[in-house]
């Protein structure tokens, strides 16, 4: 029976109605609570924007629909803000004063067929703007999408039928140049415009990674592939899934359960990638993750969707094409970061902060654990997917993402020290300041210099950067005939840096490792010699104040010695390197110095002149040395004035006193027993002990007997 029923049935009828009454209340309260709860919680999801785990299951989306970035804007105006002027919209956009941003009303002359040049005519009216492909007037076609114009270039989009085409002309913002893009799709091989093929359409080819809610099909009829789209550019929705069923969740249900709310780097990776569609329309792959019709979405999986095709460079792990940054990425440690920590034995929790994002991203109260954070370094450690003020969208500005992670922490002697780059590049140990150093190249070379150089093409050779975030030596440029990061930005002619061939950036390099190097090894023997004297250094009867000193002396030298070791490269800052390295060497060898012994030596004879063997020297209570078959005894001790005493068969036969210096031997000479004393001297003793017990005898006798005649 229910135990409302049994109160019911149990009791008389005013205390039944009481109680009825009281439960029924008591229930109004407790829905009054959870509304009230409900609401707040509601508002504080509106007005703190928290971050949550990938779901594992995105199959809500096969329900859901796709609602319009401006309505997501509606609650999370911020974001929407902040996303409206990021790159993410810009991906394509209708032609308009203020997106055409190349100049116009010009002739431009690019390469069109192997060893011939066209000129392709720019004019602008009331109506917009066109590109005429030659002085005839019969290939003009009218702008009406551009895509880009920040950062890097800007394509133009002409609608033909029912789909888009990307016209040969692109406009470099960086060189401020125009350049060919896929000419010979629209020139024969004499350099006569001809029609571009239908199956080269932004359609087929773009248009998954340039606009939101991408479904594509091929119209046997016309021959075309035609995509239709939510919205044009990178939309909320590109990332975060198609969003009705968060904006109106099934009754009961909560609509975080129905948003996609990424930190690991798949999302990107969607875009941010180079190959073929697995799926097949109208007998062709698309340019960009597609299957069943439409492009992929949030938590879909990739390779359910696509083919990787990327383009490298020799060495077989560089990317010489753009839009590559996911490839490059997933060939990094930093896509391993968390799980090395996993899986090792000693990552704690505080690694987290360099080796986790959702740790990075999470508030200071809601901090995940080594065993509940998920992602590793991604993207978002770096880039805020919404549009951030700083170039690239970055979080931070550039030096600090990486100084982020890559810092010692400034360690003090004595401490563990790990990742140094920032120490060490800027030349600043504040807990070193015996070692002065240098920012290396003045401060001019930034991480991102070397690490991610120029090595793909977007727009000319060299403009995008490498995503493996590994230095490019200049020896895979003499193999393979690549960018290297030393020669691509810095030291060629018209950049900072004096000019250098690959090899002699390389001879400069190896010579500084071999350099650095050499100072390590004997910067590590010292400290090994270092460390065997301190260990002695008790034993030896060194003083705590000079056992201290000695090893604050040791810590400095280590400090020194780790921070380059630890830093690896043999590369950062090489003249900081090597002053950092030589102090080690040169306090490594003052610590042996103060700890060098001097020594005591010596030979124990008896009294008769022969050697004693197995006599003790001692200082108090401690055996400094056992002498030996000859009776000579030699033995290391801190420098100072002392007293020994020689034991023999623990008898102290006698006393010497040595005053002993750094490194020398202090010689003790002969130390001789004295004599035992004459035997008949023995005999007097024995004689006179002898009268005295017996006189001792007679007396107790005497008094015996005259107590038993008293009695």
């Amino acid at each position: 029976m229910d135990p409302l029923e049994e109160s019911i049935t149990e009791k008389p009828r005013g205390v039944r109605l009481r109680t009825v009454r009281l439960s029924f209340g008591l229930l109004a309260f407790a829905l009054a609570l959870v509304l009230l709860v409900s609401l707040n919680i509601y508002a504080s999801e509106a007005d703190d924007e928290t971050r949550f785990a990938p779901l594992d299951d995105n199959s809500y989306m096969d329900g859901a629909t796709f609602v319009g970035s401006e309505r997501c804007g509606d609650c999370h105006g911020d974001e929407h803000d902040d996303w409206s002027d990021s790159l993410h919209p810009k991906k394509i956009q209708v032609a308009t004063d203020d997106t055409v941003v190349a100049p116009w009303d010009i002739d431009v002359t690019i390469p069109v067929a192997d060893g011939i040049d066209g000129t392709v005519t720019l004019t602008s009216n009331e109506t917009g703007w066109f590109a005429s492909l030659d002085d005839t007037g019969n290939w003009t076609y009218q702008v009406d999408y551009v895509l880009g114009g920040f950062g890097w270039k800007q394509r133009f989009v002409t609608q033909l039928g029912n789909s888009k085409y990307i016209l040969p002309i692109q406009w470099n913002l960086e060189t401020e140049g125009w350049v060919a893009y896929h000419a010979s799709d629209w020139y024969d091989g004499t350099g006569e415009p001809k029609v571009i093929a239908l199956s080269q359409s932004w359609d087929r080819r773009c248009a998954g990674c340039h606009a939101t809610g991408v479904e594509v099909e091929f119209n046997g009829t016309s021959d075309e592939w035609t995509a239709t789209y939510v919205e044009l550019g990178i939309g909320c929705e590109g990332c975060h899934g198609p969003g009705s069923l968060h904006v109106s969740p099934p009754s009961g249900e909560d609509k975080k359960d129905f948003i996609w709310n990424p930190t690991d780097s798949t999302v990107c990776g969607n875009c941010h990638v180079r190959g073929d569609s697995s799926d097949l329309v109208g007998g062709k792959a698309t340019g960009y993750p597609m299957k069943d019709g439409h492009a992929i979405r949030p938590g879909d999986l990739l390779a359910d969707y696509y083919i990787m095709n990327a383009g490298f460079h020799g060495d077989g792990e560089t990317s010489k094409k753009h839009h590559q940054q996911y490839v490059d990425y997933i060939g990094h440690t930093h896509s391993t970061s968390l799980s090395t920590i996993q899986e090792n034995d000693h990552g704690g929790d505080s690694c987290l902060q360099c080796h986790s994002t959702d740790y990075i991203l999470a508030d200071e109260d809601d901090k995940p654990t080594v065993e509940t954070a998920v992602n590793d370094i991604e993207c978002g450690a770096c880039h805020v997917s919404h549009g951030s003020d700083i170039d690239h969208d970055l979080r931070l500005p550039q030096e600090q993402i990486c100084t982020q992670c890559h810092n010692g922490g400034d360690p003090a002697p004595g401490a563990s020290v790990h990742h140094p780059q920032e120490e060490l590049v800027s030349g600043e140990l504040t807990n070193l300041p015996e070692v002065p150093g240098e920012p290396w190249m003045d401060g001019d070379v930034t991480c991102t210099d070397c690490h991610m150089p120029l090595t793909a093409k977007s727009a000319v050779e060299w403009d995008i950067a490498s995503h493996t975030f590994y230095f490019i030596s200049p020896a895979k440029s003499i193999e393979f005939d690549m960018p290297n990061s030393c020669t691509a930005d810095c030291h060629q002619e018209g950049t900072p840096g004096p000019t250098l061939t690959d090899e002699e950036a390389l001879e400069d390099i190896e010579e500084w490792e071999a350099d650095t190097t050499a100072l390590l090894t004997d910067a590590a023997a010292g400290l090994e010699a270092a460390k065997a004297a301190l260990d002695a250094a008790e034993a030896l009867g060194y003083s705590d104040t000079d056992f201290e000193a000695a090893n604050t002396t040791y810590y400095k030298a280590k400090l020194a010695h780790d921070v380059v070791a630890s830093d690896g490269t043999m590369v950062h800052n090489p003249d900081y390197s090597e002053d950092l390295l030589e102090f080690a060497i040169e306090q490594s060898a003052a610590v042996v110095a103060d700890l060098t012994p001097g020594s005591v030596t010596g030979v124990v004879k008896d009294a008769d002149g022969k050697a004693v063997t197995g006599a003790e020297v001692r200082k108090g209570d401690d055996v400094w040395d056992t002498t030996g078959a000859d009776g000579s005894f030699d033995f290391e001790i801190a420098p100072g004035t002392y007293t020994f005493d020689v034991y023999d068969n623990d008898k102290k036969e006698q006393s010497f006193d040595a005053t002993v210096t750094t490194g020398a031997a202090s010689d003790a000479g002969d130390i001789k027993f004295e004599a035992e004393e004459d035997s008949d001297d023995m005999t007097m003793w024995y004689i006179i002990i002898g009268v005295v017990i017996v006189v001792v005898l007679v007396l107790v006798v005497t008094m015996t007997r005259k107590g038993g005649e008293e009695e």
